[in-house]
């Protein structure tokens, strides 16, 4: 920061400070500051203040927090102080007690342009946009040609979807230091989201002739890719990994690649291949170092390949990041561990996700953390650096013990999480986010546990339980799990009963006769397996009148390519599907209230859809394997009880029931009364579920207390009548 730097020339003069080994307390610090017996209030304050510039510069930054706790303790002020202190306490994720220090020096110098310039970053990383934009307008009123201050206002412009303002400013940012490579970036981020990608393509080129730095390539490679210039986008990140050969983020970026719409059986199993060769060489050739930055691994995609390696590819990959240098955490100390746990009255529970909002992982385990906020176990949040905050979001801080921001650090972030002494870390969702992925791979609790968010095995042997339930698992479920596998008696998620607010929808909106047999295929572009598509060409043969209506994602590229599968491997389906646009939630919900029936894809099945399903009464055709990601509409049906579910064995009989709900009416009719009566009793607002979790929870932390792990058999009482 400027006034760091101005601070530091400032000091060269100064009288040398003597090096100390690093201070553990307050009564260290004193001594180390004073020296003497005797010393005055102005020379004990640039003690302090020398001290704390030097490990900061050092980038000692918990020692350096110490020595700015004390200058605070002595009652000192300064401006920069405290604005030097807000960053160490940024770093450290302490947001709040940064924005205070800010604010404290502002106070002290209102024109202080940098201040309130990173007040602006702190505000953005609490998510109080409106706020952050305020800041970054103060220093811009006040340093009109504050060219950090419009590059950081651009960006909180385009996380607040303002995204004409926020090209303008990251344009006048590059106006007023078009040498800036970080401007020249910014704009391209913005320009990728309005879909102005040739323009971004120029300015990132722009950034890396500025400063060839290897994340800047990084970034070209994703654009590319996702224009779909694949080969191009390789070769940028060869070139971000020929910079830096031994990054494990350009590496892996780099290799680790499937296709988000395979064509066929046999390329999933060539990209598979391809995926376990890859991390083999960089496991064998490659010394592979962490430098911060966060990577993708492409693991989301193995669940919906049928395959029955997941968790052997899993294995080899967690085992090549648990032997990169700088990601994982080994601080943990399991003793310390216990002997604190032991202490409390109360259980501390982490929970880390990206997904704590107007997501499918909320809906799912949103309820279920509120009511064990709500007891006697006492709840931290972690929330990533990539959060979004909304009103779902709000509701489960409100009721939590603390929220913490996470910073984009890793190392930092599972640093914090120790700090915070958590019993038991719960990860809704890994392998949906990448970054509590990376977290996941360092033990930082007594008891860490995964659940249904992505429904497949984290592979890790730090995470020790997965919970699921009866009906989701099989006699074979044991050998698709790295973790101790927990069955729960009922369905293990507290879902609320979606309520359709007054929209009206009807088949005359989408040009199709009243008469016609509307079936729903409202799923993700990736989740139709090529093996799927002959399976659409014949529910189209045997029902004449049927059209399909599939509901547009957020992904066109994906989309398309779908379209192009099945333009070559269907005979009727692109003629025989209605591809709507994206529509609100209130709309969709009417949508499926109008679908005469919906189709579970094969391999990997509905979730948040299906509930949405059974709210409007709209059966939900299946057919489970021995796959836990295949089984949600199985689970729903049996914990209903509903009799004759469309529930198929085999692909002959998974059409022979959608012919059958098209043709018989008495039958559907049947379905729709049964899901209608038993839905609201059995599937819905599960009031209870989360006392099996606080059974877990307890005797969990009680296994771990004696560095052991539950029984195989190990099952929560159930109070459900």
């Amino acid at each position: 920061m400027d006034e760091f730097a101005q601070r530091k020339t400032q000091q060269k003069n100064k009288d040398k400070i003597i090096v100390y080994p690093v201070p553990m307390n307050l009564d260290e610090i004193k001594n180390d500051l004073t020296i003497t017996t005797k010393i005055s209030s102005k020379s004990l304050k640039q003690r302090i203040i020398n001290k704390a510039y030097k490990l900061q510069e050092k980038g000692q930054v918990l020692e350096a927090e110490k020595y700015y706790q004390y200058f605070v303790e002595k009652g000192f002020s300064d401006a920069s102080v405290f604005s030097n202190y807000a960053i160490i306490l940024k770093t450290l994720g302490k947001l709040d007690k940064a924005k205070l220090y800010l604010r404290k020096a502002i106070e002290i110098k209102h024109d202080f342009a940098n201040a309130h310039n990173n007040l602006g970053t702190v505000l953005h990383d609490l998510k109080e946009l409106e706020q952050a934009e305020l800041a970054f307008r103060k220093a811009i009123s006040i340093r009109p040609r504050f060219a950090d201050a419009h590059n950081n206002l651009a960006n909180i412009l385009k996380d607040a979807g303002k995204l004409q303002e926020a090209e303008l400013s990251a344009r006048k940012a590059i106006e007023l230091k078009p040498d800036s490579s970080i401007a020249h970036s910014s704009l391209a981020r913005i320009l990728i989201l309005i879909n102005k990608l040739d323009e971004a393509e120029m300015y990132l080129k722009k950034a890396i002739k500025l400063k060839p730095k290897p994340d800047y390539y990084y970034s070209l490679g994703q654009l590319l890719e996702k224009s779909d210039k694949k080969e191009d986008a390789l070769y940028q990140y060869k070139n971000a990994q020929n910079l830096d050969p031994n990054n494990l983020s350009y590496q892996l970026e780099g290799k680790l690649r499937f296709s988000a719409i395979p064509f066929n059986q046999e390329q999933i199993n060539k990209e598979r291949k391809q995926y376990k060769k890859q991390i083999s060489q960089i496991d064998q050739y490659i010394n592979p170092v962490f430098t911060g930055k966060i990577f993708s691994t492409s693991s989301f995609y193995l669940a919906y390949h049928n395959a029955s390696d997941d968790l052997e590819i899993l294995k080899l990959l967690g085992n090549v990041l648990r032997n990169s240098k700088g990601l994982i955490n080994t601080k943990f100390n399991q003793e310390k561990g216990i002997i604190e746990s032991q202490r409390r009255n109360s259980i501390r529970l982490g929970i880390c996700s990206e997904y704590l909002k107007n997501h499918s992982v909320c809906m799912f385990f949103g309820n279920i953390i509120k009511q064990i906020a709500s007891s006697d176990v006492e709840v931290i949040i972690f929330r990533t650096p990539y959060s979004e905050v909304d009103s779902l979001s709000q509701s489960i801080d409100s009721l939590a013990s603390e929220v913490i921001m996470m910073p984009e650090s890793i190392q930092e972030a599972s640093d914090l999480i120790l700090n915070q002494s958590i019993d038991i870390l719960f990860y809704p969702d890994i392998g949906m986010s990448n970054y509590t992925y990376l977290l996941s791979l360092s033990r930082l609790a007594l008891v860490q546990f995964t659940t249904l968010g992505h429904p497949m095995t984290s592979g890790l042997p730090e995470i020790d339980y997965f919970i699921s339930c009866d009906n989701y698992e099989t006699k074979y479920s044991n050998e698709f799990y790295s973790e101790r596998l927990i069955k729960l008696n009922r369905i293990p998620v507290n879902y609320s009963k979606p309520i359709n607010k007054g929209n009206t929808f009807n088949k005359s909106k989408l040009n199709i006769s009243e008469k016609s047999f509307l079936i729903g295929i409202p799923h993700a572009p990736f989740k139709f397996h090529p093996d799927y598509d002959k399976i659409l060409d014949k529910i189209l043969e045997n029902i004449p009148n049927s059209f399909l209506f599939f509901a547009d994602g957020p992904k066109k590229l994906q989309t398309d390519k779908l379209k192009e599968r099945w333009a070559k491997t269907t005979k009727l389906v692109l003629n025989r599907t209605i591809f709507y646009p994206r529509v609100s939630f209130g709309d969709f919900l009417e949508i499926v209230k109008m679908l005469d029936i919906i189709i579970d894809p094969f391999y990997f099945g509905m979730g948040n859809t299906f509930y949405q399903a059974m709210a409007f009464n709209t059966p939900v055709v299946t057919m489970p394997t021995n796959h836990m990601k295949s089984r949600h509409a199985f689970a729903g049906y049996k914990q209903m009880d509903i009799k004759g579910a469309p529930i198929a064995n085999s692909p002959d009989e998974y059409i022979s029931i959608c012919k059958k709900l098209a043709f018989d009416k008495s039958y559907r009719e049947n379905i729709e009364t049964q899901i209608n009566e038993k839905a609201n009793k059995y599937l819905f607002n599960d009031e209870t579920i989360f006392e099996e979790y606080i059974q877990f929870l307890k005797d969990s932390l009680s296994a771990a207390q004696n560095n052991t792990l539950l029984p195989e058999n190990w099952k929560p009482k159930s109070n459900f009548n």
